[in-house]
């Protein structure tokens, strides 16, 4: 028997005479196009401001979170970016800069959802 396309599996051989049909369904659905993976991803908002002002990194307060989780991502297919908050309380200028920030992701990443708790 004359091996197909020289692929030989660990559940058997493909053969030309069309035996070992397990084997042949199997190897054809490992070489079917996949489609990518989904993804959701959870961001904490506190937590990254946070870690963003300890570590001096004052440059990336107006990060683009949705691009972030595209990097984060890698090869899957982000659905959607879930940011997670609260108002910043007992500070105006903080609680301003906060809401125009938040409007700003908003508009450019209308996937965004933003709770608030």
């Amino acid at each position: 028997m004359k091996p197909l396309g020289g692929y030989e599996g660990s559940i058997g051989r493909m053969t030309a005479e069309g035996k070992d049909s397990d084997a042949a369904t199997f190897a054809n659905r490992r070489h079917q196009p996949k489609e990518p993976v989904r993804a959701i991803v959870y961001i904490d908002g506190f937590n990254l401001y946070y870690g963003l002002k300890t570590f001096g990194r004052k440059n990336l307060y107006w990060l683009n979170v949705f691009g972030m989780a595209g990097e984060i991502a890698q090869d899957r297919d982000v659905v959607a970016v879930k940011y997670f908050t609260a108002d910043v309380s007992g500070n105006s200028d903080g609680a301003s800069r906060q809401r125009v920030y938040l409007a700003a992701l908003q508009e450019v990443c209308p996937a965004l959802k933003i709770i608030k708790g």
